[in-house]
């Protein structure tokens, strides 16, 4: 048996129905034995996770390879999920870094344009403090003032060229 209750919420959230079950089901964070599941599910490894782990080790002593891992974890396919869009985030800084460190600027501006497929998916606010955070990672690079420049152009002609609403559109 299910009870339905009407709340009137503030102007700006129009009207909710709220169901309250008479039964609370196993994977109810209400259930007595819910956070057994729970702890099963965080013990098992992310495989997006521990790649993730093992190009930031290969960081440090082959930073080539480490690039080419950072990138299978930014382009893993079938992970849209938080903890994935967590996890390419990072991809993201640690490319941007690996990338200002060895004075590679066009493969920083290259790596915004690459990562298209995930702005796609994540808020516009996301996007934007990734591409202020990659901007910062290059300021903190010595001589590379004229470079900071071009690349704060590039993201203003990204901006403006962008679709429709579902995502930053790199030319």
């Amino acid at each position: 048996m299910s009870l339905s209750v009407f709340v009137l919420l503030p102007r700006s959230i129009s009207w909710c129905q709220v169901f309250v079950r008479s039964h609370l089901r196993t994977s109810s964070p209400f259930h007595p034995f819910s956070h057994l599941n729970q702890e099963e599910e965080e013990s098992k490894p992310d495989p997006l996770k521990e790649a993730l782990e093992a190009a930031e080790e290969q960081a440090q002593t082959h930073p080539a390879q480490a690039i080419a891992a950072f990138h299978d974890v930014l382009h893993t396919p079938n992970r849209d999920d938080e903890v994935a869009q967590r996890i390419k985030e990072e991809a993201i800084y640690r490319l941007a870094k690996l990338h200002a460190d060895a004075h590679g600027f066009r493969e920083v501006m290259a790596l915004l344009k690459d990562s298209n497929d995930y702005f796609a998916l994540v808020p516009k606010a996301k996007t934007a403090k990734i591409v202020r955070t990659i901007i910062d990672i290059v300021t903190k690079v010595p001589n590379s003032v004229d470079l900071q420049v071009e690349l704060c152009k590039e993201v203003s002609e990204g901006r403006r060229k962008e679709c429709g609403g579902d995502g930053w559109a790199w030319g």
